[in-house]
């Protein structure tokens, strides 16, 4: 289950299955927090990228393929927001979320020893209509749940059971992180949606 709750004009709060907050859509930005390192937030965004232009090439023909070169994804800063990059491409913002921040192995340390939890963030284009961002944001769910923690990964699992697989993506059978994110940067490159 995945819950979308009007925060505002504009604005919504996502949440999980459990209630938990999973992410924001504010105007035509569409993010998810609860990434523990900067590996998850560059599978996280490859994946939601990937989800993103295939939504828009099936729904608006004219829409360009770009090829991204899969083996240089990296953060970089374009001096207003880091983004996941090959340095031609951004693919989705990085959003460093000091809320919450906890102990951990795999997150972000931010020098104190303590782990800051990541998000990642797409912009729908300008020229969409403001009621495709919410189905669109159920799309990116659907993709990306299984990266964000144990709670979120059984919600993803009774969505991807019970749902119609508009959005098909093998990652959805993923629930070990760190394997998980070992098997899509292998198939990162050899797949096309």
């Amino acid at each position: 289950m995945f819950s979308v709750i009007a925060d505002g004009p504009g604005r919504y709060r996502l949440e999980d299955g459990t209630g938990s907050k999973a992410g924001w859509i504010r105007g035509r930005s569409i993010g998810f927090h609860g990434l523990r390192s900067e590996a998850e937030a560059i599978v996280a965004a490859s994946a939601g990228w990937r989800t993103l232009q295939s939504i828009l090439r099936r729904e608006y023909a004219a829409w360009p393929r770009q090829e991204v070169d899969w083996e240089r994804l990296q953060f970089v800063h374009d001096g207003a927001h880091e983004w996941v990059s090959d340095g031609r491409i951004p693919l989705a913002r990085v959003c460093r979320t000091p809320r919450g921040i906890a102990r951990g192995r795999d997150g972000v340390s931010d020098g104190s020893g303590a782990s800051i939890p990541l998000a990642v963030e797409f912009v729908v284009p300008s020229w969409m209509p403001t009621d495709a961002v919410v189905p669109l944001a159920h799309a990116l769910w659907h993709v990306l749940a299984p990266l964000f923690g144990t709670r979120s990964a059984i919600t993803a699992l009774s969505i991807h059971h019970t749902a119609t697989e508009e959005t098909s993506h093998d990652y959805h059978h993923h629930h070990d992180h760190d394997a998980a994110s070992a098997r899509y940067r292998r198939l990162a490159p050899e797949h096309h949606p």
